[in-house]
């Protein structure tokens, strides 16, 4: 039987497998300045190693060690921040990035337990370095 690694190790190369795929219609850069994808890419390469690693670490192991109960309150509280990972996906581009962000971050270290002091310090704080970084470094725009 298998262990979580290995599954999770499995699913995870998939999902970087469509990234990469994904990335692939991504125009070409320009000259000497890589293109759009060159990012994605060096993403896949090493989404793609570490799931290598975990995938010969779990095969090493021959433990299984995964089981959840829906009454265990763990479950819950991992279902509930990908219930609200899908929701703040589902309202990208609505309202504003740091506000949905920090909103979400806050949710979602209350969930796992933080203080709410630092909740609200950290996920402020994350939100806009991840503004600035990707608005003023990259040029990206977040909604």
């Amino acid at each position: 039987m298998l262990n979580a690694d290995v599954v999770f190790s499995l699913i995870s190369f998939a999902v970087a497998l469509w990234y990469y795929i994904e990335s692939l219609k991504f125009p070409p850069g320009v000259g000497n300045v890589p293109g759009p994808a060159f990012y994605p890419q060096l993403i896949f390469y090493v989404w793609v190693l570490l799931s290598l690693i975990l995938f010969i670490s779990g095969i090493k192991k021959r433990k299984t060690y995964f089981s959840y109960k829906l009454s265990d309150p763990r479950t819950k509280r991992g279902v509930l921040v990908i219930i609200l990972t899908f929701l703040y996906l589902f309202l990208w581009g609505h309202g504003r990035f740091v506000l949905n962000t920090t909103i979400y971050l806050g949710i979602v270290m209350l969930i796992l337990g933080e203080k709410i002091v630092q909740t609200i310090i950290a996920s402020l704080a994350i939100s806009i370095f991840v503004y600035y970084v990707f608005n003023k470094l990259f040029n990206v725009l977040l909604f």
